[in-house]
């Protein structure tokens, strides 16, 4: 099963334990290696591509994860429609890092700043997830717990 967490049988105890899957192993790999090199980073110079090859695979993972959660069995329509544009939004923040990374290692833009191009493409990631955020279904006033 491809997802964050496999739910396991109830343990004795009564808690119901999970095991971590390869996409959440992979994206703690990336994780667990970014900060080091982050870490690294802050001791002494290091190259500036270096610092940029975390960006696809971990992009990557999260839309991966995306895609799982909207194939996933029983879940609402809503639901599947909320995830597909989070992952769309996802692609558009790692192109939107592709570019930030180009405009970096050309030396169009100073490290610290982001192009306009790279802006925009960053933009249109953030719509589209926020767009799945505004489409996703509220609670009726008759199902709010309250």
């Amino acid at each position: 099963m491809i997802g964050v967490g496999v739910p396991m049988p109830t343990c004795v105890s009564g808690v119901a334990g999970w095991r971590p899957t390869r996409l959440l192993l992979a994206a703690g790999a990336v994780l667990i290696l970014a900060e080091a090199w982050f870490v690294v980073g802050l001791t002494r110079p290091t190259p500036q591509l270096v610092s940029w090859l975390a960006v696809p695979p971990a992009v990557g993972l999260a839309v991966r994860a995306c895609w799982a959660a909207t194939t996933a069995a029983g879940l609402a329509t809503g639901a599947r429609r909320f995830w597909r544009h989070i992952g769309l939004g996802m692609v558009g923040i790692g192109l939107g890092g592709a570019s930030n990374g180009v405009d970096m290692l050309l030396g169009h833009v100073a490290p610290q700043h982001v192009s306009g191009v790279t802006s925009v493409v960053y933009l249109m990631g953030l719509l589209v997830m926020l767009w799945g955020l505004l489409r996703s279904p509220a609670p009726t006033a008759a199902g709010a717990s309250g």
